[in-house]
């Protein structure tokens, strides 16, 4: 692994306490000096603030505008709904609300939604587009694949789209990951998607779950490489 590689990782998880790949939200934040942000899965707020942070660094917070989505305690009012969406266990909405005060008196449009990303998401397409959205919410393929319809509609040129848990075919067949069938079926005529590094590995009693990020575009012109990566990892 190239010297940049290991830097850039070893960094993250110090900076972070998180996987590897969460670096390429800020990253992708700061390069295109992202304003208008969605994030279906919100679950503690520390990737929201992170990529909040990283809009600051290049912009007046009365121009930033947070979108959030999540089910937080509800997911605990229908029986199995984490076991289906292959969810982390959730906080509670006013508990990571408070995480967002700091940011908010700075001038900072908190927009934090509780409930089912189905039916928040349409609400929000009279909406201007937005310039980056991070898709993490439930991980079903029922749900995974309304959100992507629904984000369609917030799309720009500019607008980018991060999906996370783009997982190995073992984490597929055991734990019900739905992300892969919606990003194969993303029409590469229209956009241009990218597989990104690093995968990051963990071990579950049914084996190994390795995820990575997505990122998906529209595509410009028709020149635009149609696939970048692999999605083997």
């Amino acid at each position: 692994m190239a010297f940049a590689t290991r830097l850039r990782r070893t960094t993250n998880r110090l900076r972070f306490g998180m996987p590897d790949r969460y670096g390429h939200l800020e990253r992708e934040v700061a390069k295109n000096k992202c304003r208008r942000i969605l994030e279906i899965g919100v679950w503690d707020g520390v990737h929201s603030q992170a990529m909040i942070q990283a809009a600051l660094r290049a912009s007046e917070a009365s121009t930033i505008e947070y979108y959030g989505i999540d089910l937080f305690e509800d997911a605990y009012k229908t029986e199995g709904t984490l076991e289906r969406e292959a969810s982390k266990r959730p906080l509670r909405f006013d508990e990571v609300r408070a995480r967002f005060r700091h940011l908010e008196d700075m001038g900072v449009c908190i927009n934090l939604f509780k409930g089912d990303s189905k039916e928040v998401l349409p609400g929000l397409a009279s909406t201007q587009p937005m310039d980056l959205v991070f898709v993490d919410g439930g991980h079903s393929f029922e749900t995974v694949a309304a959100d992507w319809r629904n984000v369609r509609r917030l799309l720009d040129g500019r607008s980018v789209v991060i999906f996370d848990d783009y997982v190995n075919a073992e984490a597929v067949e055991a734990g019900g990951y739905g992300v892969n069938a919606v990003v194969d079926a993303i029409d590469r005529g229209e956009f241009v998607v990218t597989f990104l590094d690093p995968v990051d590995r963990f071990r579950h009693p049914w084996g190994i779950l390795a995820t990575r990020f997505v990122r998906v575009q529209m595509r410009q012109t028709p020149h635009d490489p149609v696939e970048m990566g692999s999605p083997r990892g």
